[in-house]
């Protein structure tokens, strides 16, 4: 996976392993959580000048979500944590999402995306949270603001959320 191909998930663990002296040797975690979120999506579309152009589509988005992922795996397993947990993305609300978001931001991308990183996730040996399912329930489906993100209700999501990784450690 090249650099332009990849999320802040990977920045933010290549920062903390900088600082902690790790690459190969490690560092310790009790309980590491990852996620990845709808905002890889953004991928398909963005015209920014570090993302490819034209944008990724299709198959070629998905591979390259799979480098990703990957290549986040590989740095997360540099951690020497007792449990580790992946939480999937959540679900997307087709039916109320902007019109300007509608080409990319779609569940049926979240879906995939999820099949991809569940199996990396599973593979490596990671508890795997369905935060998508938990977001379809009629209850938490009410929270949606526009399809995507949970502004009428994110306290309560998230909250709910947390008491499930409580469980799962």
């Amino acid at each position: 996976t090249s650099p332009e191909h990849r999320t802040s998930q990977e920045h933010i663990f290549l920062e903390k392993l900088k600082r902690r002296g790790g690459g190969g040797g490690g560092t310790r975690e009790e309980v590491l959580v990852m996620n990845s979120g709808v905002h890889d999506l953004k991928l398909m579309v963005d015209r920014r000048p570090e993302v490819p152009d034209p944008p990724l589509e299709g198959e070629d988005f998905f591979k390259a979500m799979q480098g990703n992922y990957e290549f986040l795996f590989q740095l997360a397993n540099q951690f020497i944590a007792s449990k580790r947990i992946w939480v999937s993305t959540s679900a997307i609300l087709d039916e109320t999402v902007p019109e300007r978001f509608k080409g990319h931001t779609k569940d049926s991308n979240v879906v995939r995306l999820n099949q991809i990183s569940d199996q990396i996730a599973d593979k490596n040996g990671y508890t795997v949270i369905d935060a998508h399912s938990f977001g379809l329930t009629a209850e938490n489906a009410k929270l949606h603001s526009d399809g995507i993100h949970l502004k009428n209700g994110d306290k309560i999501y998230y909250k709910e959320l947390l008491e499930i990784l409580m469980l799962a450690i």
